[in-house]
């Protein structure tokens, strides 16, 4: 399955698409020009007052922080601390500080959760086990729109991505989300939500160059008003990624860039209506030796209507368009979706919380290459929820509720939870979970077909996890807060290769079982200064299922890290200078042979007026170069070397 897995990946994670020719030039230009821009206005520093600075969390008690307000959970907003799940939040203010251009290397940030990169526009992103290029157990959101896609149950991280600077939080649940959020959620939920129109308003200009990573960006964004009630903004930015080396020295053929629009319009109709509509859209390019193409759009429209203090709706719509394309394969995937949602909260009798919702999704594709059957396939999923929050008494929650699926695949799945909360104290919450969740089948589980290597199968069914969740979550002192975790995941159906035949087939060949502890920690050292820390161990034992005639799919055992340690730093040095920076270890990937390894990323900013952030940003700052997942080149193992890399900034606010 090893090499099989990876033949998928060579066709999946090589797509993408062409901006035109001279853009990396255009980009780099523009890039440097705004630096320059930046050099001349520091020049007149004293000519501006320092003492209006914009307000960030560091101003927030620890108190606060861990009162903050989630949805993911449970689809209405609760206080992060009383949240009966393995949930983090991560602040759009941590991203910004961190220098991350794009949605994997801010999920670097977030204890538990393990971003490995492959190559310049490839990543693997994962809770709990099971990373590959291919990963396929996360569902991840972006403003209530699925970035995931029935053609492998992943990502493509090449082609999602937003302006970085509306990103308001990226909530993350570790362990099963598929009672609300459906099938995928089998390791976690990623939840993106961006700022709304009203807290974006003005214009904001931003550029960068440098080496190693990120050779240039621009962006520029602006906000205004519509009416007496309504906000808008509008945005268009470009990045260009640089090129790596390969283990053997050679060129790795991964530098790429992108280019997006996008645009987003709150109003309020009264107090009981507010109304969304948003959109994007991208294009970009790999530089391999054909270059590959990469374009999409998208566009959402949200209803939430107030029916009393107690209840309210949310009618969600949106329409997702892709085309990935691969001469060298050749290779082509067009896919477009329909997705239709609706949730309802309200009080069904004292003490019970009732959330129920259903939806609609079609998703049509039409592959271009021989390496499916059929070519075209359209797929439709209906589903249904129902959870009740009991409020057993003052201190004891209890959450029942399943989600209710049917595909087109394997019919109808059934995915319930039962969990539990109980607050010890007002700083200290004791909560537990019994979930179970599915995977559901994929177009390369199904219709992959290339004999004599392997084709899929009509018979592959759903692989499920049984999960079982225990955490902890207390606030030490006033400026020190723990939350800990320890799971246990029964696995089954996983896929793996039926040898019997003339030609291997994929089927539900695996079983096995997950454990682990996650450890986040919160100390505020003093106002200015805060230290996030995280430590997660995970094992993740799977073989074959008896009569199985599978022989590497044990091979998942050894694809994650034991290990993982993340410190991050957020400190500053003066009312105007900022200093962040994320120190992060992770162990060896024994199948994969790729050694452990200790990375720093620092970014110092200067605040040079409210108006203007002058940042150096450091990445990979203790090694020339180090590998993170293991890659090929021709068929033969040759990884690409992550490099280090330094990138110089410049941001423009103005109202």
């Amino acid at each position: 399955m090893k090499n099989q897995d990876k033949k998928r990946s060579a066709h999946v994670h090589s797509s993408s698409s062409i901006v035109q020719q001279t853009m990396p030039r255009l980009l780099i230009a523009l890039s440097t020009g705004l630096l320059v821009c930046a050099v001349m206005l520091a020049s007149q520093a004293n000519a501006y007052d320092h003492g209006d600075l914009p307000q960030d969390l560091a101003d927030l008690s620890l108190e606060s922080l861990m009162n903050i307000q989630v949805t993911s959970v449970s689809k209405r907003a609760e206080s992060l601390s009383a949240a009966a799940a393995a949930v983090y939040v991560l602040s759009g203010e941590d991203i910004r500080r961190s220098g991350a251009r794009s949605l994997p290397e801010a999920l670097r940030l977030i204890p538990g959760v393990t971003v490995a990169r492959i190559d310049a526009h490839s990543w693997s992103v994962t809770a709990r086990g099971f990373s590959s290029s291919l990963s396929d157990k996360m569902e991840v959101m972006l403003d209530g729109r699925s970035l995931y896609t029935p053609f492998f149950s992943g990502v493509y991280w090449d082609e999602k991505n937003t302006f970085i600077q509306d990103i308001d939080r990226i909530e993350v649940i570790r362990g099963p989300g598929a009672t609300l959020w459906g099938a995928n959620a089998v390791n976690g939920v990623i939840n993106i939500v961006t700022k709304s129109a009203k807290g974006t308003q003005g214009t904001l200009i931003e550029g960068g160059a440098g080496t190693g990573e990120v050779e240039g960006f621009a962006g520029v964004r602006h906000g205004g008003k519509l009416g007496e009630t309504g906000h808008y903004r509008a945005y268009v930015q470009t990045v260009r990624y640089a090129e790596n080396e390969r283990e053997s020295g050679i060129d790795a053929q991964d530098g790429w860039d992108q280019t997006m629009i996008g645009f987003r319009t709150d109003w309020q109709r009264d107090e009981n209506n507010s109304y969304t509509v948003q959109g994007d859209a991208y294009d970009g390019s790999i530089d391999m030796s054909s270059d590959t193409e990469m374009e999409g759009h998208n566009l959402i429209a949200r209803w939430q209507h107030k029916l009393s203090e107690n209840s309210d709706f949310t009618l969600q719509i949106f329409y997702d368009h892709y085309r990935r394309d691969v001469p060298a394969s050749p290779y082509i995937e067009t896919r477009d979706t329909y997705d239709i949602d609706f949730s309802h909260r309200f009080m069904w009798r004292p003490g019970h919380e009732i959330v129920w919702g259903g939806g609609y999704r079609r998703s049509s594709d039409d592959i271009e290459s021989a390496l499916f059957s059929p070519d075209r396939r359209t797929l439709d999923t209906y589903n249904l929820f129902i959870q009740d929050q009991i409020d057993l008494s003052e201190k004891l929650k209890l959450t029942i509720g399943s989600k209710f699926e049917r595909n087109d695949f394997t019919g109808y799945e059934v995915q319930p939870s039962l969990r539990f909360g109980y607050l010890l104290d007002d700083k200290r919450t004791v909560w537990g979970a019994v979930s179970r969740a599915v995977r559901t089948p994929n177009r390369v589980d199904h219709d992959l077909f290339v004999p004599p290597v392997v084709v899929g199968s009509s018979d592959f069914e759903s692989e499920t996890v049984i999960a079982y969740e225990l955490g902890y979550r207390t606030q030490l002192r006033d400026n020190l807060s723990l939350d800990t975790t320890v799971y246990y995941n029964q696995y089954d159906k996983l896929r793996g290769v039926d040898n019997s035949g003339a030609t291997p087939v994929i089927a539900n060949e695996g079983e096995g079982e997950g454990y682990g502890i996650e450890i986040a920690a919160l100390w505020a050292v003093r106002e200015n200064w805060r230290i996030h820390a995280g430590y997660n161990y995970q094992n993740l034992d799977i073989k074959a299922k008896p009569g199985s005639t599978d022989t590497s799919i044990a091979d998942n055992n050894r694809s994650d890290p034991h290990h993982q340690l993340l410190l991050r730093s957020s400190w500053d040095l003066r009312h105007d200078l900022h200093l962040d920076s994320t120190l992060r270890y992770v162990s060896k990937l024994p199948d994969q042979d790729v050694d452990a390894y200790t990375e720093l990323d620092i970014r110092l900013a200067w605040q040079y007026s409210p108006r203007t952030e002058f940042a150096l940003v450091g990445r990979n700052l203790l090694h020339d170069s180090h590998t993170e997942f293991a890659s090929n080149a021709g068929g033969v193992r040759d990884s690409v070397e992550i490099q280090r890399s330094l990138m110089g900034t410049v941001t423009w606010r103005f109202d």
